[in-house]
């Protein structure tokens, strides 16, 4: 019996134990295992990968013990700021300093130089990981915009190169070329042509010049495998640099080698690259380069049509020791380029740069002619000379007068470019008293022609003449300096630049800041009245010139023309800026 009440109350406490392990689940302690979520979404009920540790972040400092509050960031800055790594600069670019755009053949170093500021600032006004690293078309921030004086101006143009492929010349590796530089300002000191590979990231220093009045001219020898392209720049006597050349690009390979440029003459005008030709007028086509080649037995002068049609054949020089040239009649109605090349005995050709061409039917009109004042004169070879590194006076004679046009515009064109590369002079925007500008005469040695043209207000383009308007120039080696300024007294005030003097009355014409006694101990005034192309005509000497430089001298009625002065002790030479004069009745 005993045994059965002890089974009963072990069977009971059994029940009573079974009800207390599975009671309410709102008074148990409820396990879960981990739940791991993985890329597709999905949830697995058993852990697959043991997860690694992560950083514990440090403790906090807030007054609350070190409670963290999710709007604090570990430095306690309220709101969500930078979660990297405390320790790391934080680089914001200036925006208090106007923006620059970056040009082909910028640098760093020149962007900082030309505005006024170091590598170093620009790097971190814009950080810059490595300032050397710039490419055309970002934008830099910069104290200041970049000096407005920094002007591109003139060309580059080359010797020896082999081939013009598109706008790149292709010029024989291990070879020497001479760059130039052309139509430059005579106001520079020094020229320094740098070499940029196509990216314009570096750049390597070709050569200097530091005299341009005998042209700006370096040669170069020119290593194999280079491809780039050239920019010349120049600086003035502080060393700044004020003007910088057009991009020449280039790169080595092999062909036929091309020396000098063909030139022709008379034109009938140009538009753009396009040299203009009269129909049916007889042209003289040259390439005096062909001299540069005496084992060259003949050049041949060809025109390709630009519709692909049959080439024609200009003429043959049988004899160019002397330079190549032909006479050629323009042809109607056509449009193509000019080609010359000679051969020698061994096979390898020469050529020179080819000019496209268009005929015209002589729609424009041609008037008057350029005269140039002052000049040395009239050559043996019928060319006007000009002495080099002088400012002169260009005219248009009898050319369109102001109730015609508002404005005409000079040019030059030097040969070796051929005459289809006209570079502007000036342009006279006030016709009321003759038509003329001043000009600096380039460097000795160079040849070219001068003319002039005009749109009138009915719309008829008006040029001067240029058949036989060649120009020379020259060093005659008087050296002469240019100094000080013509005064005239009496006037009637001056109109376009131009003095107005009253015929018949006498006035005393001054050279202000002359040379003085006993430097000089006398000066002679000249007039070279527009029109006469004359060397100037003497009216007038100074023998006494400790109290001044002047003479008196009757106006001439109906006359227009120049005034200036010339002074000289054997040695040193010197000439005054030019006055322009007109009476006025």
């Amino acid at each position: 019996m005993y045994r059965t009440l002890t089974l009963f109350i072990l069977i009971a406490l059994a029940i009573v134990g079974c009800s207390l392990s599975s009671g309410d689940d709102s008074t148990a302690e409820e396990t879960e295992e981990p739940v791991i979520v993985i890329d597709n979404g999905e949830t697995d009920p058993l852990p697959t990968n043991t997860p690694q540790p992560t950083n514990t972040p440090a403790p906090s400092n807030d007054d609350d013990g070190g409670a963290d509050n999710d709007d604090d960031d570990n430095n306690g800055n309220s709101g969500s700021g930078n979660t990297g790594d405390d320790n790391d600069p934080i680089c914001v670019v200036r925006t208090d300093w106007p923006t620059y755009t970056v040009v082909s053949g910028d640098t760093t170093s020149r962007i900082a130089q030309r505005t006024g500021t170091t590598t170093g600032a620009i790097a971190n006004a814009n950080c810059l990981s490595d300032a050397s690293r710039i490419s055309v078309g970002q934008q830099l921030r910069v104290p200041r915009q970049p000096d407005p004086d920094v002007v591109v101006q003139g060309f580059l143009s080359l010797s020896n190169y082999t081939r013009l492929d598109g706008d790149t010349y292709v010029l024989p590796g291990n070879g020497s070329v001479s760059l130039t530089w052309n139509s430059i300002p005579t106001t520079l000191s020094r020229v320094n042509y740098l070499l940029y590979p196509p990216d314009g990231l570096s750049y390597t220093v070709l050569g200097s010049d530091s005299n341009i009045f005998d042209g700006v001219a370096i040669n170069w020898q020119l290593p194999a495998n280079t491809t780039g392209f050239i920019i010349a720049r120049g600086e003035n006597s502080s060393g700044r640099e004020v003007a910088i050349s057009p991009q020449l690009k280039i790169t080595t390979g092999s062909g036929s080698v091309v020396d000098g440029s063909i030139d022709i003459s008379p034109i009938f005008g140009t538009d753009g690259n396009t040299i203009l030709l009269e129909e049916g007028r007889n042209i003289s086509v040259r390439w005096d380069e062909a001299a540069n080649h005496p084992g060259m037995g003949q050049a041949e002068f060809v025109f390709y049509p630009s519709n692909n049609g049959n080439a024609i054949s200009m003429g043959v020089d049988t004899n160019p020791s002397n330079g190549a040239a032909i006479t050629w009649t323009v042809p109607q109605n056509i449009t193509g380029r000019i080609t010359v090349g000679g051969r020698f005995t061994d096979h390898n050709t020469v050529t020179a740069v080819e000019r496209v061409v268009r005929s015209e039917t002589g729609a424009e009109v041609k008037r008057g002619n350029i005269a140039v004042a002052p000049n040395l004169g009239i050559n043996a070879n019928g060319m006007l000379e000009l002495e080099s590194g002088t400012t002169v006076t260009v005219m248009w004679n009898d050319g369109p007068s102001f109730t015609e046009a508002s404005s005409v515009t000079f040019y030059w064109g030097e040969v070796g470019i051929g005459g289809g590369s006209w570079i502007e002079i000036a342009t006279d925007n006030n016709l009321g008293n003759g038509l003329s500008v001043e000009w600096g005469v380039p460097g000795p040695n160079t040849q070219g022609t001068i003319f002039a043209e005009s749109t009138l207000n009915d719309g008829t383009r008006v040029i001067s003449s240029v058949d036989e308007d060649f120009v020379t120039v020259v060093d005659s080696g008087n050296n002469q300096e240019i100094r000080g300024t013509i005064s005239i007294s009496p006037n009637n005030g001056t109109q376009g630049g131009w003095v107005q003097l009253t015929p018949g009355q006498q006035v005393t014409i001054s050279w202000n800041n002359a040379p003085p006694f006993p430097e000089v101990t006398s000066a002679t005034f000249y007039t070279a009245p527009t029109g006469t192309g004359s060397i100037g005509t003497a009216i007038g000497t100074d023998n006494n010139i400790a109290d001044g430089t002047s003479i008196t001298w009757t106006v001439p009625n109906n006359f227009g023309g120049h005034v200036y002065a010339e002074a000289g002790n054997g040695t040193d030479e010197y000439i005054s800026q030019t006055a322009s004069i007109n009476t006025q009745n």
